[in-house]
C-alpha cells in the first residue's frame, strides 16, 4: 500500500510538472555567459526570477553581494567582478580566426584585457624553468608541458602575455572547444583552440617564423554576485528546513552544468505547490530553493544559518540533471552523503528516484546509487561543522561537460522531468507532506538493506585488500546501519596508527584554498595527480573533513576507503600523507 502511494505522489507530481515552461527557462540561460560575478550572470538571475512567477511561484528573493576576491564565508572568497564584452583572435599566417562572440568558451575566465599584436611562441621546459623572458609573446601550449608539471603561475613566471590551449577533446568525429579559467588577476589572457586550430598556429610558427597573434580582448569591471532564493513556507516555521541547491554559474551554453539543474529545480518547486494544491497536502517543513555561483552561495548560506544557530535538515544538490543518456555516454547517478552524515534523505531520494524511473520506463536510461565524492555544492555540508546530510544528483561522465558540446539539443527532457521528479518525492518526503509517515520507513529499511549488501558485496570483492579492511568495513557499515555486526567482524586499522590531527580552519573545508596554500612543489604534484585520476582529490577531501574525531592518520584512510567501498590506491594514501604533513591547515596533535 506504501508502494501505491508512492507512485500516487509521483503521478500528481508528473501530471503538474512544468516540462515546457521549465526547458524555456533552460534554453533562455545557454544563451548568456554566467560568470560568477558578471553582469550575464545577473541576467540569468532575472531570468530566474520572472520564471518563477510565471510558474505562479513564491516571489524570488535575490541578494547581491560586492564581488572583490577577498575572504568573505570563512575561507571562501567573493569572486571578481568579470565581464567580458570583446574577446578575439586572429592569426593570420594560420588563416585563424576565433571569437567569443560566435565560438563559446573562446576566450578563457579571468583573461586580462589586452589589445596588440604578439608573437606566437611554442615555449619549452627549458624556457619555463630557465626562466627566458618571454615579454611580447603569447604561448602556444602544448598538453604535454602540464603532464610534465607545470602550472599556469609559471607560465605567468616567463612573462608571456597570454596563452593558446587545447585539450584536443573530440567525440564522433566532432571537435570540442573545452573550459579554460585563467587564475584571477594572473595578468594573462588566454584562448582555448580546438585540435586542428592549434595545429594550424603550430604548423604556421615552424614553417614561417615569426608568426604573429592579433590580439584584442575587453573586459567590463563590473558585476556583483547574486544569490537567488524561493522559499515554499511550510506549516511549522520552527521545523528545520529543506535545501535544494543548484549552481547557476558557468560560461554558455552549459546547457546540462547546469542550466539543468536550475530548469529542474523550478520544476521541482512547481509540480510540490500544483500537487498540494491538488490533493497531495500542505508541507510541514519550509522548503529553500538556492541558486548561485557555484560552492559561494552555498558558503553564503552556510554562513547565514550557522551565524544564527540553525541549520537545514538536509540538502538536495541539483548538478548535471538533464543529460540524454544516449548521447551523453553517461547514466543517471544518486551520490549519497557522506558516511559521516547519513540521514534519512539518502532513502528518500533513491525512493524517488527509483519510482520516477519506473514511472518512464519506457524510455531508456538508467541510475545508481553510488558513495559520496564531494565534488559539487553538497560536499560542503559534509564538514564537521555543518554535519548535515547532503545528496545530489547527477550525470557525471558526460562526454560534453566543460566545452562548448553541452547544448541544449542534448537535453532529454524525459531526463529532465525525472530528476525533477525524483528530487520533488525525496523533497516531500523529508518536508513530511501529509501520509508520507510510512513510505519513510518503508525507504528506509529498503535502503539499509541494499547499503548492507552493497557492503558485503564489497567486501567479497577486495579479498587483496587483507581481512583487516573487509572486517572494518562491515563493522563500520553496521554500525552506520544500525546492525549487530556478523560474529568475526571487528573494526581493526589496516595500517600503523600515524599522528593525529586537528582542524586548523573555520566552516567548510575549502580544498581550493588549501591546495593553494601548500609548497609549490607539492601543489603541482597535487595538480598532475588530479589531472591523472580525479578520484585522488576526492579522497584528499573526504580525508580532510575526517579531522576533528580525535582518530589517528590510519583511522582517517581506512575511513575514506569505507566511505568509497574500495582500498586508498597507493599513489593517494601517500599524497594524503604528504599534504597533511604539509598544511598549514591541520595540526598534529
Amino acid at each position: 500500500m506504501t508502494e501505491d502511494h508512492g507512485a500516487r505522489i509521483v503521478r500528481s507530481l508528473i501530471e503538474h510538472a512544468p516540462l515546457d515552461a521549465c526547458l524555456d527557462v533552460l534554453r533562455a540561460l545557454t544563451g548568456v555567459d554566467r560568470y560568477q560575478a558578471s553582469a550575464g550572470v545577473e541576467h540569468a538571475v532575472s531570468l530566474v526570477a520572472e520564471a518563477a512567477q510565471l510558474l505562479g511561484l513564491p516571489k524570488a528573493h535575490v541578494t547581491t553581494v560586492p564581488a572583490v576576491g577577498e575572504p568573505r564565508w570563512f575561507s571562501f572568497r567573493t569572486p571578481v567582478a568579470w565581464t567580458p564584452t570583446l574577446g578575439r583572435l586572429r592569426v593570420p599566417d594560420a588563416r585563424l580566426v576565433v571569437d567569443h562572440a560566435v565560438q563559446p568558451f573562446a576566450l578563457a575566465t579571468y583573461s586580462a584585457p589586452r589589445r596588440g599584436r604578439y608573437r606566437v611562441i611554442r615555449p619549452s621546459a627549458a624556457d619555463i624553468t630557465g626562466r627566458h623572458d618571454l615579454r611580447g609573446t603569447v604561448a602556444l601550449v602544448e598538453p604535454g608541458l602540464f603532464a610534465q608539471g607545470f602550472t599556469l603561475e609559471d607560465l605567468a613566471g616567463t612573462g608571456t602575455e597570454g596563452l593558446l590551449l587545447t585539450d584536443r577533446r573530440v567525440v564522433d568525429a566532432t571537435e570540442l572547444r573545452a573550459r579554460v579559467e585563467l587564475p584571477p588577476g594572473s595578468g594573462l589572457f588566454g584562448f582555448s583552440l580546438t585540435g586542428s586550430e592549434f595545429d594550424s598556429c603550430r604548423s604556421a610558427s615552424v614553417a614561417s617564423p615569426p608568426v604573429f597573434a592579433d590580439i584584442n580582448v575587453r573586459v567590463a569591471p563590473e558585476g556583483r554576485m547574486p544569490l537567488l532564493e524561493l522559499v515554499l513556507p511550510g506549516q511549522d516555521p520552527q521545523a528545520a528546513e529543506v535545501w535544494v541547491t543548484s549552481h547557476l554559474c558557468h560560461p554558455r551554453p552549459g546547457a546540462n552544468d547546469n542550466a539543468s539543474g536550475v530548469a529542474a529545480a523550478l520544476l521541482l518547486a512547481a509540480s510540490i505547490r500544483a500537487g498540494g494544491a491538488a490533493g497531495l497536502g500542505p508541507l510541514r517543513r519550509t522548503v529553500r530553493f538556492i541558486m548561485g555561483p557555484e560552492f559561494l552561495a552555498t558558503a553564503f548560506v552556510i554562513h547565514r544559518a550557522l551565524s544564527s544557530g540553525t541549520r537545514p535538515r538536509c540538502v538536495l544538490n541539483l548538478d548535471m540533471v538533464g543529460e540524454d543518456q544516449q548521447v551523453c555516454r553517461s547514466p543517471l547517478v544518486l551520490e549519497r552523503s557522506s558516511t559521516t552524515t547519513y540521514g534519512t534523505v539518502d532513502a528518500s531520494l533513491e525512493l524517488g528516484t527509483r519510482l520516477a524511473f519506473e514511472a518512464t520506463a519506457p524510455h531508456p536510461g538508467t541510475w545508481s546509487s553510488e558513495p559520496f565524492l564531494g565534488f559539487s555544492d553538497h560536499a560542503l555540508f559534509a564538514d564537521p561543522s555543518v554535519q548535515v546530510p547532503a545528496v545530489a544528483l547527477c550525470h557525471p561522465a558526460d562526454v560534453f561537460n566543460h566545452s562548448d558540446g553541452d547544448i541544449f539539443e542534448r537535453v532529454d527532457p524525459t531526463e529532465l522531468l525525472r530528476c525533477g521528479v525524483a528530487g520533488a518525492v525525496a523533497v516531500a518526503l523529508e518536508a513530511e507532506l501529509p501520509r508520507t509517515g510510512p513510505l519513510r520507513v518503508q525507504a528506509g529499511r529498503q535502503w539499509a538493506q541494499e547499503r548492507w549488501l552493497e557492503a558485503v558485496r564489497a567486501a567479497s570483492a577486495r579479498t587483496e585488500a587483507g581481512s583487516a579492511w573487509t572486517a572494518g568495513l562491515l563493522a563500520t557499515t553496521a554500525d552506520r546501519l544500525g546492525r549487530a555486526p556478523t560474529a568475526g567482524d571487528g573494526r581493526a586499522s589496516s595500517g600503523s596508527a600515524g599522528p593525529r590531527y586537528e582542524r586548523a580552519w573555520e566552516g567548510p573545508m575549502n580544498v581550493r584554498e588549501l591546495v593553494m596554500g601548500l609548497p609549490p612543489a607539492l601543489r603541482r604534484r597535487h595538480d598532475y595527480l588530479v589531472r591523472e585520476d580525479k578520484s585522488v582529490l576526492s579522497m584528499l577531501f573526504n580525508a580532510l573533513i575526517r579531522i576533528g574525531d580525535g582518530d589517528d592518520l590510519a583511522a582517517i584512510l581506512d575511513d575514506v576507503s569505507w566511505n568509497a567501498l574500495r582500498p586508498l590506491p597507493d599513489h593517494a594514501r601517500e599524497h594524503i600523507v604528504e599534504v597533511l604533513a604539509a598544511s598549514s591547515w591541520v595540526r598534529a596533535c
